[in-house]
């Protein structure tokens, strides 16, 4: 179990409590949402959360080498109908692609998404702003009454077109959440990831926020060397 876990974890799946060796509700979340990513290349893998031959078989064929992190196949394009993008958002299996300017994956980070009642939102967004820790606690203290609640970072986004998206990226008090649709339509990370994001994206970068990596706006997912 601690192999697949750490399998997982380099592919940006969330597991608080890291390879532990126990098949809990966080390691059940996180296959379900891996299941989510790979059934278009397995058919008969079903998201369920159970540990059977089929999503060994997938895991086996899409982890990473071991001890590096990433994904060598299956991977978003980084345009959205012909147009480059910085992050790919993948709702349902709840990661958060970040690619440098020339379209190289650098890193995939786990998220959790808006609730069924206040989704996030897919589509082409814009980094629309930046705001450092002390702007992030600020507006959680003005806006929920908890400056923690935003994390350490926000990167607040606008629709393509200049609408404002009432969405943000950003860090969370809570990171046992992270793997599930939990939010008010924003979408949270990690603070140490959210971190990476903000010192990797500019103002006007694009994100993409689609179901799963196999968005046909996103075209067809690719391997990559």
């Amino acid at each position: 179990m601690r192999a697949v876990q750490a399998a997982l974890l380099d592919m940006g799946f969330a597991l608080l409590n890291g390879a532990d060796g126990v098949h809990g509700a966080d390691t059940t979340r996180a296959l379900r949402n891996f299941q989510i990513h790979a059934r278009s290349m397995f058919p008969d893998l079903r998201s369920t959360g159970a540990l059977d031959t089929t999503t060994l078989r997938a895991l086996d064929a899409l982890a990473p080498a071991r001890g590096t992190r990433g994904q060598s196949q299956h991977v978003p394009v980084p345009l959205y109908d012909g147009q480059p993008v910085r992050v790919v958002v993948a709702l349902r299996e709840h990661r958060t692609f970040l690619f440098d300017p020339e379209g190289k994956l650098l890193d995939i980070f786990p998220n959790a998404a808006g609730t069924v009642n206040t989704p996030t939102h897919r589509g082409l967004k814009v980094v629309r702003a930046k705001l450092d820790q002390v702007a992030a606690e600020a507006a959680g203290a003005r806006l929920w009454n908890d400056r923690h609640v935003f994390g350490v970072r926000i990167l607040d986004l606008s629709w393509a077109n200049g609408r404002h998206s009432g969405e943000e990226l950003h860090g969370t008090s809570a990171p046992a959440l992270l793997g599930g649709d939990v939010s008010h339509g924003c979408v949270r990370h990690a603070n140490e990831h959210i971190v990476a994001l903000y010192d990797a994206l500019s103002v006007g970068d694009r994100v993409a926020v689609v179901e799963t990596v196999d968005d046909p706006n996103l075209g067809v997912p690719v391997s990559v060397s």
